[in-house]
């Protein structure tokens, strides 16, 4: 028997398929086959109820994801669907995750990474923006809760924040700085700041500080909101060969109450145990002592001690003004004329102009100005 040739078009009759006009018996079936057997291409298991592979290979770019990538099914979300890729993701645009309302945790974007190269420098999230033209509050990060900013990183890497930074370095046994940091300051018409901090007190206790740094639970750097400082040891400011003036220790202050007893410095100590020679503040210049005052209050220079330094001599003196070796004790003063300021009696005045035996020295013989002239031999 010939081969017969038929397709779509070929006419049945009857029953029959008609060829050259000869009819052929032919039993139509109605209804579909159930396919079986082995699924292929992105689909695995068997037929008739296969599934999509756990993981499928693009034949062609789909949104921007380069062809040969691996796409898995489970990760982050993209609309109905989960969706994780493995590899390099190139996309053309925005890449927006709406998880709506969720009552689990599901994260927006969630990744493991194990790095095992010693030799490789790693980055996690990496971010290249050419700034060609932008505004100069733009952002390379920002997230908000209500729509309120809580974390954000500007185009020039300021990090703002609404909370507290907490580190947690656990137990280390290697220099691990919480917070490190250099920068190289190179403009001089620019007044430069290493750290910071602006606070709006519109009401705190009176005991809040600006900086507290501890040891063991212990404070042993504190500042406090007013600017004072407390620290537990000492200060040692070290500032090697200077060229131009360059104070150790320099302040400033404007005293404006009358009402106020105002103490530059300010230095309480409680003596439990000490060397008698224990001083309460030593100058040395070349290992020498030039300056010093005890723990009982004694003062010793190695030049002259000059009182009111920068005010001009007094006519006839100034009461209460000068040198006094006890709490009520006379005081030794001077002045140009003769004294006429109250002193307590025993007070000594040595007068800048006297010409004569008579007139150089005085004593005062009561505590309200009553003064009587010393002679001297000449």
């Amino acid at each position: 028997m010939a081969d017969i040739s038929i397709s779509p078009t070929t006419p049945v009759t009857n029953g029959n398929i008609v060829t050259s006009g000869n009819p052929l018996p032919v039993t139509i079936v109605s209804g579909s086959a159930t396919p079986s057997g082995p699924a292929g291409g992105d689909l695995t298991g068997t037929y008739p109820n296969p599934t999509i592979k756990a993981s499928v290979s693009l034949t062609t770019p789909v949104l921007g994801v380069a062809t040969g990538t691996s796409l898995a099914l489970g990760g982050a979300t993209l609309g109905a669907n989960a969706l994780a890729v493995t590899g390099t993701t190139l996309l053309g645009g925005a890449l927006t995750s709406t998880l709506g309302t969720i009552s689990a945790n599901t994260p927006m974007i969630a990744g493991t990474q194990t790095w095992n190269n010693s030799a490789i420098v790693f980055e996690g999230i990496s971010l290249d923006v050419i700034d060609t033209a932008s505004s100069a509050t733009s952002l390379l990060l920002d997230m908000t809760v209500n729509s309120a900013s809580a974390f954000k990183v500007s185009k020039t890497g300021a990090t703002t924040l609404t909370s507290g930074i907490t580190s947690t370095a656990g137990t280390i046994t290697a220099s691990t700085p919480m917070i490190a940091g250099t920068q190289t300051w190179n403009n001089s018409a620019i007044l430069f700041k290493g750290t910071t901090l602006a606070v709006v007190d519109t009401a705190s206790s009176a005991t809040s500080v600006l900086l507290d740094l501890q040891v063991n639970s212990a404070s042993v750097f504190t500042v406090a909101k007013t600017g004072g400082l407390t620290l537990t040891n000492t200060v040692t400011p070290t500032l090697g060969t200077v060229t131009a003036d360059t104070p150790v220790l320099s302040g400033t202050a404007t005293w404006n109450n009358s009402a106020i007893t105002f103490n530059t410095i300010s230095l309480t100590i409680t003596d439990t145990a000490s060397q008698a020679a224990s001083n309460l503040a030593l100058m040395t210049v070349g290992s020498a002592q030039i300056f010093r005052l005890t723990k009982q209050g004694g003062l010793t220079t190695a030049g002259n001690l000059i009182g009111q330094a920068s005010t001009a001599l007094p006519a006839g003196g100034v009461a209460s003004s000068g040198m006094r070796i006890w709490a009520s004790g006379p005081f030794y003063t001077s002045g140009s004329g003769a004294p006429t300021a109250a002193f307590p009696i025993g007070s000594i005045y040595a007068r800048s102009d006297g010409s004569n035996a008579s007139t150089r020295l005085y004593s005062a013989t009561s505590s309200s100005g009553a003064w009587t002239n010393v002679v001297t031999a000449a």
